[in-house]
């Protein structure tokens, strides 16, 4: 299984269509059409379920669609990497981080990397904590901002200075609204849906953790879809102070947790890489003076 085949696979999957793939390939359909029988060959496994109205992924098929898309984006980076090697003009970033005010250090640091090479181009993938890492420990993307402090055993980078307070998102009528915070005994009786990732940073103690854990019934990634799902269902969401603040006004409040659980956010790349001109010259200019 080559490039080429993933490329075509792809085509396929995404057009739904051998002729409508082929067409856009450049390719006829006879050929195309043996080129996937060939892989599903190689593989041993059915890629396709054929039919009158267009091809459709089996499970298998899926995987592979997941799998292609990450080879051919990375070659992709690769292939825009070596080109820009030596050149002054700047290339794409690629930079994974979930919804912070980090995009605000993050915007300042690239519009002086734009200055210096205007042909710099970023590229933002919001995810949550595992998809970041995902994306990191893949190659697909350059540069990721995540909780906790640098794990250097997989990363390089350093910490941004900044933190965050881990805490209950509710809304009006809630029994614990205008507390000062919300303690691990409100938690017992409560529903609560769990910011995915959270539920195993090491800056809530064990004891929240596992009553969160006891407490979850669902788990989100986008702070405004949670929003949402509190306003009509009335349970508690485990969210951040920052992510509550984009919400604010909504008849919504982020009560923090008492003891207080804070957390710092880190600019990260894979340990060992060699950052393209572009995301270089973007982490130099978001590292602290005194990192």
């Amino acid at each position: 299984m080559d490039i080429r085949s993933m490329r075509y696979f792809i085509a396929v999957s995404e057009e739904r269509s051998l002729t409508s793939a082929a067409k856009k390939l450049g390719l006829t359909q006879p050929a195309l059409s043996k080129c996937m029988k060939d892989l599903e060959g190689e593989l041993g496994v059915e890629l396709f379920i054929r039919g009158g109205k267009g091809t459709v992924l089996t499970e298998a098929g899926m995987t592979l669609y997941q799998r292609s898309k990450e080879v051919v984006s990375v070659t992709e980076k690769a292939k825009d990497e070596v080109i820009s090697v030596g050149m002054s003009h700047g290339c794409d970033i690629h930079v994974s981080l979930g919804e912070s005010p980090d995009i605000e250090d993050l915007s300042r640091a690239f519009v002086k990397v734009r200055e210096r090479l205007p042909a710099s181009c970023l590229h933002l993938h919001t995810d949550n904590m595992d998809g970041i890492r995902r994306r990191m420990e893949t190659g697909m993307s350059d540069i990721g901002i995540m909780f906790g402090p640098v794990d250097e055993d997989v990363f390089e980078g350093f910490e941004t200075g900044r933190r965050a307070r881990f805490g209950l998102l509710i809304r009006r009528d809630d029994p614990l609204w205008g507390k000062d915070g919300a303690a691990i005994e409100d938690l017992e009786g409560r529903r609560v849906i769990a910011l995915r990732g959270s539920e195993y940073s090491e800056a809530i103690p064990e004891r929240l953790r596992e009553a969160l854990r006891g407490a979850t019934t669902a788990s989100y990634n986008l702070v405004n879809n949670v929003a949402a799902m509190v306003a009509v269902t009335g349970d508690a969401a485990v969210t951040v102070d920052w992510l509550a603040e984009l919400v604010s006004g909504k008849g919504l409040e982020f009560l923090p947790f008492v003891p207080e659980a804070t957390v710092g956010t880190s600019v990260v790349w894979l340990k060992g890489r060699k950052l393209s001109s572009s995301a270089r010259a973007l982490v130099e200019e978001m590292r602290p003076t005194s990192a």
